[in-house]
């Protein structure tokens, strides 16, 4: 708005974001709000004016911060549409949250240094509380989850057909405004840096199925999961066994007593539940170890916690800890 200004006259310019789902706010549902602003004195005053006892309004010194998040949670909310669509449980649109956060974080990190927004502002209204209620009730999510379960049905709609049929006059915004956020992501060549934008953009105008939006998780590998980029980079350094964030082990338990080998190649008798665990790697083969029992240890009583070692050919072997049910997939870290 600002920049729309003619003349050499300058204006201070405030935003108000939040979570404030407009049919909400019209119906006197409580709600919260932030404004970015200047300076704390007018700050005060747009809060006297906005605040009332259904609609709680505060203020932080960082303009930018609140306009960024009130946009990019837009795209993030495209994800979580995505996944509904798919039939996700709140797992997997807890995980699209989180990411998106801090891939929005990250994002105004690299593209708006220079414009000091605090960390704090996505801890406002304005941030993490707008991107929750966006993510479970807005129009960006609603269109998505109709654009991917037409996908996923073979009677694909565009966002054009769904954005008349299903808002009533009103726009979308996270379709744009992902379309923006690709273009500043590929000019830079960050890609890597935003698996969770990147895939979104994929599936919403490159063809890519719905379904692709979890396999953020082995492209992006240890960078979707927060790890600093310095350890990311000694983990991309390494063989292809120990890059993999998370392995999915399939346990099964084909005898009561087992014996553990030790490093030295010596058998040491052990009482338990023992299991042989198949580890699938990036490329889609398997490896096989040998889990050791080191709880649970008595004949007839529940698996306890599991731990062994997992190798590779060409690979180190890693250490894994799990708890072990007979004939159930299981999700482990490697540490």
């Amino acid at each position: 708005m600002k920049k729309g200004i003619d003349g050499d006259w300058d204006v201070d310019m405030s935003v108000l974001m939040g979570a404030n789902v407009a049919n909400e706010v019209a119906k006197g549902d409580f709600a919260e709000a932030t404004i970015g602003c200047t300076n704390a004195e007018n700050g005060l005053k747009w809060c006297k004016l906005f605040n009332t006892s259904d609609f709680a309004v505060t203020a932080v010194n960082d303009v930018a911060g609140a306009e960024l998040c009130g946009a990019m949670k837009n795209v993030v909310a495209l994800g979580a549409g995505f996944s509904d669509g798919l039939g996700y449980g709140g797992n997997t649109k807890a995980a699209i949250i989180r990411i998106g956060l801090k891939e929005m974080q990250k994002f105004c990190e690299l593209f708006y240094g220079d414009r000091d927004i605090q960390k704090e502002t996505f801890l406002e209204s304005c941030g993490v509380a707008d991107l929750v209620t966006t993510c479970f009730g807005g129009r960006n999510r609603k269109c998505a989850e109709i654009y991917a379960k037409g996908v996923v049905a073979g009677a694909p709609k565009g966002w054009d057909v769904i954005e008349a049929e299903e808002l009533n006059g009103q726009k979308l915004q996270g379709t744009g405004t992902c379309i923006d956020v690709m273009k500043a992501i590929v000019a830079k060549k960050a890609e890597a840096d935003f698996p969770l934008f990147v895939q979104i953009h994929k599936i919403a105008f490159e063809g890519a199925k719905p379904e692709t939006l979890i396999e953020i998780n082995g492209a992006a590998g240890p960078s979707a999961l927060g790890t600093p980029a310095s350890a990311r980079r000694q983990a991309e350094a390494r063989p292809p066994c120990s890059v993999l964030s998370f392995l999915r082990l399939s346990v099964r338990q084909p005898e009561r007593r087992w014996r553990r080998v030790n490093p030295g190649g010596a058998g040491a008798p052990a009482h338990g539940h023992g299991g042989t665990a198949a580890l699938v790697l990036g490329d889609g083969s398997r490896t096989h170890g040998r889990g050791l029992a080191r709880a649970g240890g008595r004949r007839g009583q529940e698996p306890g916690h599991q731990r062994g070692e997992l190798s590779a050919a060409g690979a180190p072997s890693h250490e894994f800890s799990l708890l072990l049910r007979p004939s159930e997939p299981m999700l482990c870290t490697i540490p």
